[in-house]
């Protein structure tokens, strides 16, 4: 596995937000903090090894749209946000990574690292909802 610091990108600043699509199977509602939260398997990396997929928002937004683009195609997820420090605060890289998938989206990005379940549930608590789930997609 490469060196974490070595794949980090410097053009990505540590206050940068990163948004997550969340599937709504990862989102439960957690009772001790009495709201929906992401659940830590939304912040490991894909079954397939594929590091985990976000979206820099800052050019998402200074490309002239929202946030709420991200999920247009998945109208039932939500979308989380944290910020490139927190992510690097835990021995995790962000870099800037075009998607095969959509080669055309500027603004995708990774973070790459061991995400073990003590750090996905770290990112998990840190994340705040940029667009929050629906009662109906819960």
């Amino acid at each position: 596995m490469p060196d974490v610091a070595q794949t980090d990108d410097a053009s990505v600043e540590d206050g940068d937000e990163l948004w997550r699509r969340i599937h709504p199977t990862q989102v439960l509602y957690d009772k001790n903090l009495g709201k929906w939260r992401p659940t830590s398997n939304a912040f490991r990396d894909s079954s397939s090894g594929h590091s985990l997929s976000v979206y820099l928002a800052r050019l998402v937004l200074s490309s002239g749209r929202t946030a709420e683009s991200i999920i247009e195609s998945w109208p039932q997820y939500s979308l989380a946000s944290l910020t490139a420090g927190v992510v690097r605060a835990d021995g995790l890289a962000v870099r800037l990574e075009l998607d095969p998938a959509h080669p055309e989206e500027e603004a995708h990005a990774v973070i790459v690292g061991k995400k073990s379940r003590p750090v996905s549930q770290r990112l998990a608590a840190a994340s705040t909802w940029v667009v929050p789930p629906t009662v109906e997609s819960t």
